[in-house]
């Protein structure tokens, strides 16, 4: 049987991806605001909330919360989709480095988030000039420049696969 604060997520992240993907990204982070539960999910849902909304910078603060332990690595009992929701929001806050660096810290190169994520970089990679990629080659530091999604961040709002089966 399924307790009532899990049952009222799964309603509220139902009720969240209607929103987002009506792009009423005001009233979804009303939502979650005002549903009176907290939980990964819930915080994981915002972030993707914030990012949509373009709050990049506050979408990272709130992952870098939810992964990072208390050293320079991540929680490893964090689940992948909230570190590569993480690493999504350092790449539209134009932090590429930080991105790459927490994809490599996830490994997973068969996961769904981080083939994308790195297919974004690699395409905006070859839009840099030729000056740009030489100095990336030789560098090894990415610029400080926001790179835009081609799809939206985070189509899953929860770690279903921590999910007991219905």
């Amino acid at each position: 049987m399924e307790s009532h604060t899990t049952g009222k997520t799964n309603e509220t992240l139902s009720n969240l991806r209607r929103l987002l993907d009506a792009g009423k990204y005001r009233e979804a982070g009303e939502l979650i605001r005002h549903c009176g539960v907290t939980s990964g999910d819930l915080t994981n849902a915002y972030g993707v909330v914030l990012m949509r909304s373009g709050e990049t910078a506050k979408a990272v603060d709130l992952y870098r919360s939810l992964v990072a332990s208390a050293g320079v690595s991540m929680r490893a009992d964090a689940p992948t989709l909230f570190k590569t929701n993480f690493a999504a929001a350092l790449l539209v806050n134009g932090n590429v480095s930080g991105c790459e660096s927490v994809l490599d810290e996830i490994g997973h190169e068969d996961n769904a988030g981080v083939i994308r994520l790195r297919q974004t970089i690699r395409r905006w990679k070859r839009s840099l000039p030729i000056w740009r990629r030489i100095w990336l080659t030789v560098s090894g530091e990415a610029p400080q420049q926001t790179v835009t999604l081609d799809f939206a961040p985070s189509d899953q709002l929860a770690d279903t696969s921590l999910r007991p089966a219905a």
